[in-house]
């Protein structure tokens, strides 16, 4: 099978998705709006065809529909020398929408989050965009029922919807000894550590994980904030931190890679999502779960079918800083507990996000739609 994805390469979850298909036997193309943040991946060919991106949300949006009579065609252009058998958008946005009028079918797109919880309500405009999407597409899916509501709302057949999580590799992401090299580099050996790798963006409120610090070290004035990430509010974190007098306690590591992600997990001893929106359970959140860390979240959308608060996990009040030092002081105050904590949410992951049982179910639903592959 031809399969063409329509999906972004600075992002992990494109890299997984493209290189399992290609694993399985697939002809796997990628058309990406930004280069890919990775070297070569076996068996899969990316078209960078990159979009307008000023910064200003609303210029964005005009320019974007100025410019979509050119993009059509520029992908019609490279579907037509790939003759998919599958076109999938991951995420529902200009890009979807151009794959979608180049006319190849069938046409799959998945639903991330932002892109029809936020997105639809930011304007007419994108609403329309994502409705158009939603109400061509051949088949949805996405990883949280909230989410499919949403989409319904929006004017998708609830009949073509279908839940399929991202998954997590439960090989790759277990219980391992600390990375001594790593800890040693970092400066951790003997102190507790706080893990976040959401990205240093306004909806994923890290400064509540920075405001949540100083209560912590008063309890346990060794401990260490991990953040490996990055994005545009790092600098206000930082001196967040340093007005705060924690500085010396947070260590900005950056982004960290999808093969280093089980190295830093291994040096955490609880790890923290203070996100303020999520589509399904988050990625990083699955991760930390499947290593065996309690994981300390916010208790917004799906996270209470995951988090069963003291039994796989805690929850805490968004933008609540108060209670998420109670909910870390807690996890590190009592590291049985916290073990047996980590271990149920391991078991969670395992038996209900299992990465490779979710792609083989994906890969059923390619093989329904294969067979009426056609460009109008």
């Amino acid at each position: 099978m031809k399969l063409c994805l329509v999906a972004t390469m600075d992002t992990p979850h494109t890299h997984r998705w493209a290189r399992w298909f290609a694993s399985r036997g697939h002809e796997v193309h990628v058309i990406s709006a930004v280069p890919s943040t990775v070297g070569p991946l076996p068996g899969v060919t990316v078209h960078f065809l990159p979009r307008l991106r000023t910064g200003v949300h609303l210029l964005d949006v005009a320019l974007n529909g100025v410019l979509l009579p050119v993009r059509v065609a520029r992908f019609r252009k490279v579907l037509r020398g790939i003759g998919p058998d599958v076109v999938h958008a991951h995420y529902v946005d200009d890009s979807a929408l151009s794959a979608l009028l180049a006319g190849f079918r069938p046409f799959v797109v998945t639903a991330w989050g932002s892109d029809v919880l936020i997105g639809p309500k930011r304007s007419r405009v994108l609403r329309r965009a994502v409705s158009h999407v939603l109400r061509r597409a051949d088949l949805i899916t996405c990883d949280a029922e909230h989410m499919r509501d949403a989409m319904v709302s929006l004017g998708a057949d609830p009949r073509r919807i279908h839940i399929v999580f991202f998954g997590t590799d439960v090989e790759r992401f277990q219980p391992r000894p600390r990375d001594e090299e790593l800890e040693s580099r970092l400066g951790l050996a003997g102190r507790p550590v706080i893990v976040s790798v959401r990205r240093l963006e306004p909806i994923y409120d890290i400064p509540t994980l920075v405001r949540a610090l100083p209560l912590v070290l008063r309890r346990f004035p060794r401990a260490v904030l991990l953040i490996g990430s990055h994005g545009s509010e790092e600098p206000a974190l930082r001196r967040l931190a340093a007005d705060l007098g924690v500085d010396g306690s947070v260590r900005f590591v950056g982004s960290v890679g999808e093969a280093d992600v089980p190295r830093y997990m291994s040096l955490a001893d609880v790890y923290v999502s203070t996100s303020l929106s999520d589509a399904g359970l988050a990625a990083s959140t699955a991760e930390a779960m499947a290593c065996g860390l309690p994981a300390v979240v916010t208790d917004v959308c799906d996270n209470a079918k995951w988090v069963e608060h003291g039994r796989t996990g805690y929850l805490f009040p968004p933008r609540d800083a108060e209670a998420l030092a109670e909910r870390i002081a807690c996890a590190l105050a009592d590291r049985p507990a916290s073990r047996e904590v980590g271990a149920r949410g391991r078991e969670r992951i395992v038996e209900r996000n299992n990465w490779a049982r979710e792609m083989e179910r994906m890969d059923a639903l390619y093989a329904g739609l294969a067979g009426g592959a056609r460009a109008s």
